[in-house]
């Protein structure tokens, strides 16, 4: 029995500290970070920024190509 309460106190204590981590930005921070390296980025450079890999595929599209529309000029 006191084996099963120590396994369980420290899968729960891993798991919050796990939680609490701040290590790694939040999916709003990594977005708003590479909307900034996109509007930051020079004019013909390709690529994805390094700021944005961590989005998703549908996000990072939706992010660059309001930034095309932006740097055309055709954003409202």
């Amino acid at each position: 029995m006191r084996a099963i309460t120590t396994t369980v106190v420290a899968a729960v204590l891993l798991l919050a500290s796990a939680g609490c981590s701040d290590d790694e930005p939040s999916y709003e921070e990594q977005v708003k970070q590479c909307t900034q390296a996109l509007k930051d980025r020079a004019p013909g450079v390709k690529g994805k920024p390094a700021d944005c890999e961590g989005l998703t595929e549908e996000d990072y599209g939706a992010l660059l190509g309001s930034q095309i529309l932006e740097d055309e000029g055709l954003a409202p």
